[in-house]
């Protein structure tokens, strides 16, 4: 199988749209799977501030400004995620 360096390189050997369709699908599929990746790890990042969050009010300690921008930060990045992220059915229960 030969190896291209550019799009533009493969295009140029005009494939069927049934290839097209088929390679588009990978590239997608992964886009998402590292989109999905991105979002859990935001995610997990979140949790862990929110908790320190929780903690400070109990113990008394004024939150940083840094944190809040860094929480508040994560929450936007996630709610963009979200929106690029297609909604997949869960799996059906039996």
């Amino acid at each position: 199988m030969k190896k291209f360096e550019t799009v533009e390189e493969w295009l140029a050997t005009q494939p069927t749209e049934e290839v097209k369709e088929s390679v588009l699908y990978v590239v997608n599929r992964n886009l998402v799977k590292n989109l999905r990746k991105e979002g859990w790890a935001a995610a997990r990042k979140l949790k862990a501030l929110k908790r320190l969050e929780i903690a400070h009010k109990i113990n008394g300690v004024k939150m940083s400004e840094d944190l809040k921008k860094e929480i508040t930060a994560l929450e936007g990045r996630i709610a963009e995620i979200q929106v690029l992220v297609p909604k997949t059915e869960g799996r059906k229960k039996a």
